[in-house]
């Protein structure tokens, strides 16, 4: 197709008709021909595929149902629909998958409904039927930095909340030394978690915890003079907080707190009490994180030339089954870091074991520590 030419496909008939056929037919003409024209259509592109200074040239194909009888409403709406796509693939680069799903309404209302703010040129390929539809492939220059800011002002590049997981408690607790069968600290402990929304498991579901919480509380006598007839307990409760099957610590906590009775018995248990609410606050603020921080992976991809590159490397990394998310965190001298979130229980050496293992994307493992891995395509 030649640029300012009407597609072959349109209806010739048109313009061999009478002289207010013709006329007619002229500005249908006419207006396919404008229609091309603004998206500059040739079979060679000018825009290359890659970063330029203006932003990010993607490529991307649209659909509208075939009418004969309004081809340039047909080439519209074809042509609509490949630059949303254009956009919404850049999006795709930045917002975690997780994000997609649970943003999906405001990503289509503020950015999607909107793709002309951020489509700056556009080159249009091929124009074809095939099968009732009209298809359009452009070459599209997407502005990316724009894209970014106002993904930006909608919170949507943010790191999706983090999962808070099932959890098991087990607290010895003594008082004077003397093991009791009540629970006040333990007690206190799971209600702080349950209201940070944490999954609190009995120990008869203890299969089901994600991270086991495991301590000893104790209270003794700390002051009985000038309270006024009160006595005062102090309790210390130190606790661990480690994965199902294994040694290792997530988190390691150890605090004391103080509390009144009208005698030992319950100055002991208020003792108790109050230091596991004081620990159960602590965990749930940190607990999260701590996982969040062993579960995740900075992943670096050497020899990314394009968006389209990075695009095939976010969807092979999802594809990944020990990747639980991940975000897009920069693209810049042919580098893309992602930040990758694993599944619970997973590490590194399983990640790295399940890329060398893929055969679908060439990526080659150049260095894999602990919290950071770099990759190299091929």
């Amino acid at each position: 197709m030649s640029i300012g030419v009407l597609s072959p496909l349109a209806p010739r008939h048109t313009v061999w008709r009478g002289a207010g056929g013709f006329f007619s037919g002229a500005l249908t003409l006419l207006a396919g021909t404008a229609l091309l024209l603004s998206g500059c259509a040739a079979n060679k592109s000018r825009l290359k595929i890659g970063q330029t200074d203006q932003g990010e040239v993607v490529e991307a194909e649209g659909l509208a149902p075939y009418e004969a009888n309004d081809l340039i409403k047909t080439k519209r709406g074809s042509l609509t629909d490949a630059q949303r796509n254009a956009v919404e693939k850049a999006v795709g680069v930045f917002v975690s998958a997780k994000t997609m799903v649970e943003q999906a309404i405001a990503i289509e209302n503020n950015i999607l409904a909107r793709t002309e703010g951020y489509v700056k040129k556009y080159d249009i390929l091929s124009e074809t039927v095939d099968q009732g539809l009209y298809k359009t492939k452009i070459r599209a220059l997407v502005a990316i930095k724009d894209l970014e800011a106002d993904l930006k002002g909608m919170s949507l590049l943010k790191a999706p909340p983090l999962k808070r997981p099932r959890v098991s408690v087990l607290v010895s607790e003594e008082v004077d030394k003397k093991t009791i069968s009540e629970r006040p600290a333990a007690s206190a402990l799971e209600k702080s978690l349950i209201d940070s929304g944490y999954v609190v498991v009995g120990q008869d579901r203890l299969k089901e915890a994600e991270v086991n919480i495991t301590g000893r509380a104790s209270a003794y006598p700390f002051q009985t003079d000038g309270l006024g007839g009160f006595v005062s307990y102090r309790a210390r409760l130190s606790i661990q907080a480690t994965r199902p099957g294994s040694s290792d610590v997530v988190l390691s906590l150890s605090k004391e707190a103080s509390g009144l009775g009208g005698n030992a018995e319950l100055a002991g248990f208020k003792s108790l009490e109050t230091v596991g609410n004081l620990v159960g606050e602590e965990t749930s603020a940190q607990l999260a994180d701590n996982l969040a921080k062993a579960g995740t992976v900075l992943v670096y991809v050497q020899g990314v030339g394009s968006f389209s590159d990075v695009d095939r490397v976010k969807k092979h990394l999802v594809s990944q089954p020990v990747i639980a998310d991940l975000m897009f965190r920069s693209y810049d001298e042919k580098t893309a870091q992602f930040e990758v979130q694993l599944k619970n229980g997973a590490d590194a050496m399983e990640l790295a074991s399940a890329l060398s293992a893929s055969k679908t994307l060439p990526l080659k493992i150049i260095e894999s520590k602990a919290h950071t891995m770099m990759l190299q395509l091929e």
